[in-house]
């Protein structure tokens, strides 16, 4: 996308190296933290009411919140969004992949806000729809890798990735106003990153699909069409495929015609 392009060569000041290690190692420090004091996830989660009121650290402090998961699947997350991250990073560049966090940030912003102004309804949110945002984005660019879910099951992301999708599709169709609002926030960074390219692949498909028509529709009136037509009764190989033809000077002949000929029918 040329508006991207753009604003990523405006804003290489603002890509940070390593994001995605930060952001782990910032979550390990707050698994941390909570053992002793559980309460402090509460002061983390985004609340834009509490943001306003002076607690301007909810902004990141979010994005730090570890998975609610027992310690070997927390484990396991970190490696999978390290895994995640670290290879975004690699093919977009630090500035790209920080502008893709930024922009998921802004979404839940937001969500927030419109939540409160429509509807009322302040719910202060943590960074799970961010990291399904971050799958999401793997699992497009990266959707032949396998995973092995439970460190056994040989899943290829892909498959993961429409389940996630399913799942956010599900919060927008069956959830509360601002949970759908949350949902949607939570996709919009990847539609705005992959918008073009999903069009361009259903505009491909649709394509192939016509060529695939057309061929379909040439071969059909090919194979309609008589290769072998008998001069004498006119019988063709598409009338009488049992018939056997001979040729001629004058043309074909079928087989029965021949045996009439000498005699024999």
């Amino acid at each position: 996308m040329k508006l991207l392009d753009k604003l990523e060569r405006r804003l290489s000041w603002m890509g940070v190296p390593n994001l995605v290690l930060i952001l782990i190692v910032g979550q390990i420090a707050a698994w941390g933290l909570s053992l002793s004091d559980p309460n402090i996830i509460n002061v983390m989660v985004f609340s834009l009411p509490h943001f306003l009121a002076g607690d301007v650290w909810r902004i990141v402090s979010f994005l730090l919140i570890p998975p609610r998961a027992p310690l070997i699947f927390l484990a396991f997350a970190w490696y999978i969004f390290y895994l995640m991250g670290s290879s975004l990073e690699s093919k977009w560049g630090e500035t790209k992949f920080t502008l893709y966090i930024v922009v998921g940030i802004i979404a839940t912003i937001a969500a927030s806000a419109l939540s409160i102004v429509v509807f009322g309804v302040n719910v202060p949110v943590d960074n799970v729809f961010i990291g399904m945002s971050v799958f999401l984005a793997f699992a497009f660019l990266f959707p032949d890798f396998e995973l092995n879910l439970f460190f056994v099951l040989p899943v290829k992301v892909k498959w993961l990735g429409w389940l996630s999708g399913a799942g956010i599709a599900w919060s927008v169709v069956s959830g509360s106003w601002p949970i759908k609002l949350y949902a949607l926030a939570s996709v919009f960074n990847f539609f705005l990153f992959f918008g073009s390219d999903i069009i361009q692949i259903f505009k491909s498909r649709e394509r192939r699909k016509k060529h695939q028509a057309k061929m379909a529709k040439i071969d059909a009136e090919l194979k309609s069409e008589p290769f072998h037509k008998c001069i004498v009764c006119g019988a063709t190989d598409v009338t009488h495929p049992d018939l056997e033809f001979r040729y001629r000077k004058e043309g074909a002949i079928c087989s029965d015609c021949l045996e009439k000929e000498k005699g024999t029918g």
